[in-house]
């Protein structure tokens, strides 16, 4: 979307990941990588080591975030792509000898709620469509989502046609980059998440959803049946 060439991703996160924790444990730093070049770096104050998280939606970078991370994020909302990520997350915890319990595993998906089913599907199409539209042509094989589709909403995106693009987002994609519907609907797709080894959920609300009913579902619906379990 941003015409943003993608170089090297997987280095560039792991020099990033090495920059990151040396600057924030050490008091000045030198590194020459192939994507960064950090010569005597440092903070003005003491800085004390933070967790870093990784974001994954890709099986590589699921692995490495396994590996190295102390978090990952995984950006997916159908549980069959949960547990094929977290396998490679698996594989990376075990390539490092840590241990699975040790890291978070954090998933975050477009979250659109309300009392009424239509009204929350209307609601997700947009977001569905912006993340559609930027999606790799690996993830959107992983997904079996056609990279026509992809460029038929990314073209109506540019144009401003938006109510193209939005009516371009079918119920794959819906399924695939979302969770939308009742609050009950809501809670039983998180909980298939937590279930299959997710331990903590991040809603992203869409904006152009209503942002403090939405707030309220979550905390008068959702959040309770999750700090009862």
């Amino acid at each position: 979307m941003l015409n943003i060439e993608r170089k090297k991703p997987l280095k560039t996160i792991r020099e990033a990941f090495e920059v990151i924790r040396r600057i924030t444990t050490e008091e000045r730093i030198t590194h020459q990588g192939d994507i960064f070049r950090v010569d005597g770096a440092g903070f003005s104050f003491k800085a004390e080591a933070v967790p870093i998280f990784i974001g994954a939606q890709g099986l590589k970078m699921a692995r490495l975030a396994g590996e190295i991370g102390d978090g990952i994020l995984i950006n997916t909302a159908h549980p069959s792509n949960f547990e094929k990520v977290l396998k490679q997350v698996e594989l990376g915890v075990s390539s490092s000898n840590k241990d699975m319990n040790s890291l978070e595993i954090a998933v975050f998906a477009p979250l659109s709620i309300s009392n009424d089913e239509r009204k929350a599907l209307t609601v997700a199409k947009p977001i569905v469509a912006r993340i559609v539209a930027g999606c790799s042509n690996k993830i959107l094989k992983a997904h079996k989502i056609k990279r026509g589709d992809s460029e038929k909403i990314r073209g109506a995106i540019i144009r401003g046609d938006r109510e193209s693009a939005y009516s371009s987002v079918d119920s794959r994609m819906l399924e695939v980059f979302s969770i939308y519907g009742t609050p009950d609907r809501c809670i039983e797709k998180i909980e298939r998440l937590f279930d299959l080894g997710a331990k903590s959920f991040i809603a992203v609300i869409p904006i152009e959803s209503d942002v403090v009913e939405s707030i309220r579902l979550m905390k008068e619906e959702i959040l309770p049946y999750f700090e009862q379990k």
